[in-house]
C-alpha cells in the first residue's frame, strides 16, 4: 500500500523541494512521487518495500544542507555575450548556456536540462547533439519533472561518461549529493537563479485556457518573448494555428508569487554560496556594473565560477563569448539574498482554483481579461500588420476615447 510519507521525511511540505533524491536512493524502490492538489511532486512510500534503511533521511540537503565551503571565498563573475547574434536571438540572456554546453558537447559528453514532453509539460531531458541541446535553451517558468534522470546520470558517470546537469538550486544540490563526491569529478552542475517554480498543473491550466479561447492547440510556446518585446519584458507567447498570441496572463501570476511551490518561500539556496560549478542568470544591473557593455536589449548573462572545476570551464569558452569581468560586485538578484515571500492571498489563491477554476483566478490574482475570440484575432492581425509600437499606440489612443 503506498502512503504519505510526510511524518517520515519532512513536517510540512515547505521541507520538500521535490528534488527525487530520496526517490533515487532509496535501494528497494519504495519511493515515488505523485502530485498533491496544487500540482506540485511528493514522496510516496510503500510501507510493504520500505526497509527503514535512512538513506532517503540522510541525501536530503534541503532539510540537513549543503556543501558550501568551496563556492563562496573565491567566486569570480562575468558579464557576458555569445559572439553570434543568432544564438543570443536563440536565448533567454547572453547565450552562455550554449557557450558552456558547447564545450561539454566536444568532449564526447551528455547535457541534461529542462525541455518539452507531451503538451509542453515541462520535463527534463538528454541532449547528445546540438540541436537536441537547442531545446533546453531559454527559461521554463514551471517546475521541470525530473523522473528517472538521477539515475541516468549516476549510471552514466559510473561508466565514465562526462555529464552536464542544468537546473533549479535545489535540483543541482540534491543531484551533487545523490551521486557523491567520487562520481562528481565528472559531473558539471550549472543552476540559475531561481525566483521559484510553478507546478505543471498550473501551466497545464493556462495552456487549457488559451486553447479554448483561441479555439485550437498549441503548436510553441515562448515564456519570454525576447524577440518581439525585448529582452527586459515578461510576456509569454503561444502558437496557435499558425499565428502568435502574447498576453501576460501567466507572467503575471508568476511574478506575483502566487502559485510557487511551498518550499521556495523558506528556499536555503538564496544566498552566494551557490550548490553548482556554475551559476547563471539574467545580468540585472548590468548598466551601472559594465556601463556600455549591452546596450542592444537582446541579452546579457551574468556568470558566477562557484568552484575551482567551474572557473576552469568557463575559461575553456572564452573565445565564444564577449565578456567583462564583474568579481565582487553587489548584484542585484534577490535571489542571492533571501527566498521570495509568501503572499498573504496564497493559500486562498489555490482555494478559489479548486472551487472556480483557473480563468476566475487568473482574472482576479492577474492581468487576465476575458476577451471575445473576434477581439483577440483581430489584436493579433494588428500586431502582425503594423508591429508592436503601432499596436500599442493605438491601444493607448482607443483607451484615452474610452475614458
Amino acid at each position: 500500500m503506498w502512503v504519505g510519507v510526510g511524518m517520515k521525511l519532512f513536517e510540512e511540505k515547505g521541507n520538500c523541494c521535490g528534488c527525487t533524491a530520496c526517490m533515487s536512493i532509496c535501494p528497494r524502490g519504495a519511493i515515488r512521487m505523485e502530485p498533491d492538489a496544487e500540482g506540485f511532486l511528493y514522496p510516496q512510500v510503500d510501507d510493504e518495500k520500505c526497509v527503514n534503511c535512512g538513506l532517503c533521511k540522510t541525501v536530503c540537503v534541503f532539510q540537513n544542507g549543503y556543501e558550501r565551503e568551496e563556492t563562496e571565498p573565491k567566486q569570480t563573475g562575468y558579464a557576458v555575450k555569445h559572439k553570434k547574434e543568432e544564438v543570443r536571438e536563440a536565448s533567454r540572456s547572453g547565450g552562455m548556456f550554449t557557450a558552456i554546453s558547447d564545450y561539454i558537447l566536444e568532449s564526447g559528453g551528455t547535457i541534461y536540462g529542462a525541455g518539452y514532453g507531451e503538451h509542453f509539460k515541462v520535463i527534463h531531458k538528454c541532449a547528445t547533439t546540438a540541436g537536441e541541446r537547442d531545446e533546453l535553451r531559454g527559461s521554463k517558468y514551471v517546475q521541470s519533472e525530473l523522473g528517472n534522470c538521477f539515475l541516468e546520470i549516476k549510471e552514466k558517470l559510473s561508466a565514465g561518461e562526462k555529464v552536464l546537469f542544468s537546473g533549479t538550486p535545489c535540483q543541482t544540490a540534491a543531484l551533487r549529493a545523490y551521486c557523491g563526491e567520487k562520481l562528481r569529478k565528472k559531473l558539471y552542475l550549472v543552476d540559475i537563479l531561481c525566483h521559484g517554480v510553478p507546478s505543471d498543473l498550473m501551466w497545464q491550466e493556462f495552456l487549457r485556457l488559451r486553447e479554448k479561447e483561441l479555439r485550437g492547440k498549441v503548436e510553441q510556446v515562448d515564456f519570454r518573448n525576447k524577440k518581439r518585446f525585448g529582452w527586459q519584458a515578461h510576456h509569454e507567447s503561444l502558437v496557435v494555428k499558425g499565428a502568435e498570441y502574447s498576453s501576460k496572463i501567466y507572467a503575471s501570476l508568476y511574478g506575483r508569487n502566487m502559485m510557487l511551490r511551498p518550499s521556495c518561500y523558506q528556499c536555503i539556496y538564496t544566498n552566494k554560496c551557490r550548490p553548482s560549478d556554475v551559476t547563471l542568470a539574467d545580468f540585472w544591473g548590468h548598466e551601472k556594473a559594465v556601463p556600455g557593455f549591452h546596450e542592444d536589449d537582446k541579452g546579457c548573462s551574468l556568470v558566477l565560477g562557484n568552484t575551482k572545476k567551474g572557473r576552469a570551464w568557463i575559461r575553456k569558452v572564452l573565445e565564444e563569448i564577449e565578456w567583462q569581468e564583474v568579481t565582487g560586485y553587489p548584484y542585484r538578484h534577490s535571489a542571492m539574498r533571501r527566498p521570495v515571500e509568501k503572499p498573504g492571498e496564497r493559500e486562498q489563491f489555490f482555494a478559489d482554483y479548486r472551487e472556480n477554476g483557473f480563468s476566475y483566478v487568473a482574472e482576479k490574482y492577474g492581468d487576465y481579461r476575458p476577451e471575445p475570440y473576434i477581439v483577440i484575432r483581430a489584436k493579433a492581425m494588428l500586431r502582425k500588420l503594423g508591429g508592436e509600437k503601432l499596436y500599442r499606440f493605438l491601444r493607448r489612443l482607443y483607451r484615452g476615447i474610452k475614458d
